[in-house]
């Protein structure tokens, strides 16, 4: 096998072809055409992503103490560490007109779990909805959570 040592190859999403694309899901356009032949992976780098946000684990479904209705909220897709996502889940049940701002979250190192809790309403997420997709994501089991502020 012919090696070129000085040559290389970079794939990285920051060059995706359409920068309104997901990082998770878009197209990378070489600069050069690869010629036929065989390559070798020298270096890989993962991000250190705790979580991968996709329409199958995007939905969290909160109810108010006060309140009937169960209202499901929407994670912006993408990949999370475990300082971004409590941004992710906080913006999205921030950002909702139904539900009162006031969410907070902390994430423990030590234990690898958010608490979720708000200043002025009580409420519990509720698993059993079929909206609610993101139990796994948060570390929760598919139970419903107790009332709490």
């Amino acid at each position: 096998m012919k090696t070129y040592p000085n040559n290389y190859i970079q794939f990285n999403t920051k060059f995706r072809s359409n920068p309104a694309d997901n990082s998770n899901d878009c197209r990378i356009d070489l600069a050069d055409k690869l010629q036929k032949g065989v390559y070798r992976l020298v270096y890989f780098l993962f991000p250190n992503t705790i979580s991968s946000v996709n329409n199958n684990n995007n939905k969290i479904s909160v109810q108010l103490k006060d309140a009937n209705e169960i209202i499901t909220c929407i994670i912006d897709t993408g990949f999370y560490t475990h300082d971004s996502l409590p941004n992710a889940i906080m913006k999205a049940l921030n950002g909702t007109d139904k539900l009162n701002e006031g969410f907070i979250f902390d994430y423990s190192d030590v234990t690898r779990h958010i608490t979720i809790s708000n200043l002025f309403s009580e409420f519990r997420i509720v698993f059993d909805d079929q909206l609610s997709t993101c139990s796994e994501l948060l570390g929760y089991s598919e139970v419903n959570t107790n009332y709490s502020n």
